[in-house]
C-alpha cells in the first residue's frame, strides 16, 4: 500500500474547507430559521436536522489507530502510526448534527445501485441513463393517505414506462418571500430517479385521467448531486422510508436478479491494511511545545509520525481487545456421552478429570 504524506498546505487547506463548510452551514441556519422551515410538522411528516441531538459524542472529532510501528513503514527512520480520525455520527436524519451525515450515506448507497444497474442495462447499440422524474399530486388528492399515495405514483410510473428506480417523497414546497426568507406549505409530491422512456402522449393521457402532472427533468450530470440535493429537504416521518426502491431495482429483485447492485460492506472498515490488526481508540495529548496535531480535527486516513507522548491507546476500552485464551489442560470424561472431551482449565461443569 503507497503511504499517504501531508504537506502543511494540504494541511491547511483541508482546516480552510472545514471553515467554509461551517460558514455555509451558519448561512443554512439563518434562512431556515427565519421562516417555519422547524416548525413545520403535518401528520407527522417533518424536515431533515429539525429533531434533538441523539447522542453526546454526535459532531465530536474521535481518532482510532494502530501503534504497532515494528510492522509498519517507516519514514526517514522515524516509526509510523497508522491513524483514521473522523467525526462521530448516529446517522439520523433529524438529528441537527449528523443530518448530513445521513444524506451522504443514502446518496453514495443510491449512487452505486443507480450507476450499477446503467452499466448493466445499457447495450452498444443503447444507452439507458437514469432520469430525473417529478410526480405531483393534485390538490383533490392531498388527503390520501401516504401509503395510496405511494401506490397510485408508482402505478403511473408503470403505464408511463418507468421499469426501476428511486422514489423520494416531498410533504412540502418553499416558497422564497423577500430575498432569504423561506416558508414551506403542503404540497406532496415525489421525485424519482428511475430508468424507462416516458412518451409525452403518455403523460398527457396520464394528467387528462388523475390530474396527476408528471415532469420529467431528464438525465442529470451528477447521480450523486442530485440524490443529495433531492434528499436534503425530503419527508422525513417515524416508522417509514424516506427512499424507497422499485422495480427491478427493489430488494427482492436485487437479491435474485442483480446481485452486482447491493452496496458491498468494507469489512476491512476499522483494520489498519499494514498489519491488519483492528483499530483501537486511541486518546491525542497537547504537547508543552506545540498544539494536538492538525490529523486529529480534521477528516483524515495515513500514516503520521508516531510520538508515545502525543498519541496512546484509550486503556477504558482496553478489556474488549484482549484476546481470549482457548488453552486445554487436559480430557474429561463426559459422564452423560461417557466421551472423552477437551476440558478448559476452568469451569469443568460435569466429567472425571483424567491426568495424564
Amino acid at each position: 500500500m503507497e503511504i499517504q504524506t501531508f504537506t502543511t498546505e494540504q494541511y491547511l487547506s483541508q482546516v480552510e474547507r472545514a471553515e467554509a463548510r461551517a460558514s455555509r452551514n451558519a448561512k443554512w441556519e439563518k434562512i431556515h430559521r427565519e421562516g417555519n422551515y422547524y416548525t413545520i410538522s403535518d401528520d407527522g411528516w417533518q424536515l431533515p436536522s429539525v429533531g434533538v441531538q441523539t447522542r453526546d459524542t454526535c459532531g465530536k472529532w474521535h481518532t482510532n489507530g494502530c501503534l504497532n510501528v515494528q510492522n509498519h513503514p517507516s519514514k526517514d527512520g522515524r516509526p509510523q502510526a497508522y491513524v483514521k480520525s473522523r467525526a462521530m455520527t448516529c446517522f439520523k436524519a433529524l438529528c441537527p448534527v449528523c443530518w448530513e451525515n445521513w444524506i451522504s450515506r443514502e446518496a453514495s448507497r443510491g449512487t452505486h445501485k443507480l450507476e450499477t444497474y446503467e452499466k448493466i442495462t445499457t447495450s452498444k447499440f443503447r444507452r439507458n441513463p437514469a432520469k430525473h422524474l417529478v410526480i405531483s399530486v393534485p390538490e383533490k388528492d392531498w388527503g390520501l393517505d401516504y401509503k395510496k399515495l405511494k401506490k397510485f405514483a408508482r402505478n403511473i410510473l408503470k403505464k408511463n414506462y418507468i421499469k426501476a428506480g428511486a422514489m423520494i417523497f416531498h410533504p412540502y414546497r418553499q416558497l422564497m418571500i423577500e430575498g432569504d426568507f423561506q416558508e414551506w406549505y403542503w404540497s406532496p409530491h415525489f421525485h424519482i430517479l428511475g430508468f424507462g422512456w416516458t412518451q409525452q402522449d403518455v403523460v398527457e393521457d396520464t394528467y387528462d385521467e388523475t390530474e396527476w402532472l408528471i415532469k420529467n427533468l431528464g438525465t442529470r450530470k451528477s447521480v450523486h448531486s442530485t440524490l443529495w440535493y433531492v434528499l436534503s429537504h425530503c419527508g422525513i416521518k417515524q416508522g417509514l422510508h424516506s427512499i424507497t426502491w422499485f422495480g427491478d431495482l427493489s430488494n427482492g429483485s436485487i437479491a435474485k436478479y442483480y446481485p452486482e447492485c447491493k452496496p458491498e460492506k468494507d469489512e476491512n472498515y476499522n483494520k489498519c491494511p499494514f498489519c491488519e490488526t483492528d483499530l483501537r481508540p486511541t486518546i491525542i495529548t497537547e504537547m508543552l511545545d506545540r498544539p494536538p496535531p492538525v490529523w486529529s480535527s480534521v477528516k483524515f486516513e495515513g500514516l503520521v509520525e508516531y510520538n508515545p507522548l502525543e498519541i496512546r491507546y484509550d486503556s477504558s476500552n482496553a478489556s474488549q481487545y484482549k484476546s481470549v485464551k482457548k488453552t486445554m489442560r487436559n480430557l474429561s470424561l463426559d459422564l452423560e456421552s461417557l466421551k472423552l472431551v477437551e476440558a478448559p482449565v476452568r469451569d469443568i461443569p460435569k466429567g472425571i478429570e483424567l491426568w495424564s
